[in-house]
């Protein structure tokens, strides 16, 4: 056995969400997970319980189930998901066709033009998707030119920034739709998200429809999957957002027993109710 994770019993008074990332040297048939308590003290108030045990494709966080961050820069830009805007300001994006997306979040300062977020709790969720665009000026609506590139980066407790995604200044010159995975190693609580662009001569750029998501499809499986739709639909998205959770494995021990098909060994437990 590996221990994944210790919980302190000074921590726990109260039932609480918690939630543990499978490692991927986890990710195989045949993996067993374990709930122990080796060591107790004698008497009738050293007891623990767990409730609603679930292992599935991305966690299922009580305040967000699809786009825990979006924004769509609507009068102006969230700050309730952006901390600092370097260089850039909301504004028409006057090279964009399609006029449902008509305000972005667009640069055009001197110096670093950068986007950064607060710290963020990614825990469970997959990827970030905007649209994107580079381009020589806002009046020629010309593709820019090479070096002038846009990076994303993400940076963990206030650490270093740590970039894990580039975008060509050549491919960009149309409002284009970008998903980006999120690094394994980002997907945990307090991560600072920054897009930016450090070199920019003779170009401009905008991004769009900023939202970080759970996955949208589940692996093809016959396991039983749960789809939600947010309602109503953040605008200007055309269609609802949706996301279907793949539920591989869950025991909510409503039936008053737990279930043989997931538990193989329970000992020294029952099944009651909460206090």
């Amino acid at each position: 056995w590996t221990l994944l994770q210790s919980f302190t019993s000074t921590s726990y008074r109260t039932a609480s969400y918690i939630y543990i990332d499978v490692q991927n040297q986890m990710k195989f048939n045949g993996v067993q997970f374990r709930m122990t308590q080796a060591v107790r003290t004698t008497g009738s108030y050293d007891v623990w319980s767990i409730d609603t045990f679930t292992v599935h494709s991305t966690i299922q966080r009580p305040e967000c189930t699809v786009a825990c961050y979006h924004d769509n820069f609507y009068n102006g830009y969230s700050t309730s998901v952006w901390s600092t805007v370097t260089g850039g300001s909301v504004a028409p994006l006057t090279c964009n066709t399609n006029q449902q997306y008509s305000d972005g979040l667009y640069f055009d300062g001197s110096g670093t033009r950068s986007a950064v977020t607060g710290g963020l709790d990614l825990r469970g969720l997959y990827a970030i998707n905007f649209r994107l665009q580079i381009i020589a000026s806002n009046d020629d609506c010309n593709t820019a030119s090479s070096g002038q590139e846009v990076t994303l980066l993400y940076s963990i407790n206030s650490g270093v920034w740590i970039m894990f995604e580039t975008f060509s200044s050549a491919n960009y010159r149309l409002l284009t739709d970008v998903t980006v995975e999120l690094p394994v190693n980002a997907r945990q609580q307090n991560v600072a998200l920054q897009i930016m662009q450090s070199n920019h001569p003779s170009s401009v750029w905008a991004i769009d429809n900023f939202g970080i998501y759970s996955p949208d499809t589940c692996p093809p499986t016959n396991y039983a999957t749960v789809t939600v739709t947010m309602s109503p639909t953040p605008l200007p998205y055309p269609s609802p957002i949706s996301s279907t959770v793949c539920n591989y494995y869950s025991d909510n021990f409503d039936a008053g027993s737990y279930k043989s098909t997931l538990w193989s060994t329970v000992t020294g437990v029952r099944v009651s109710l909460q206090p």
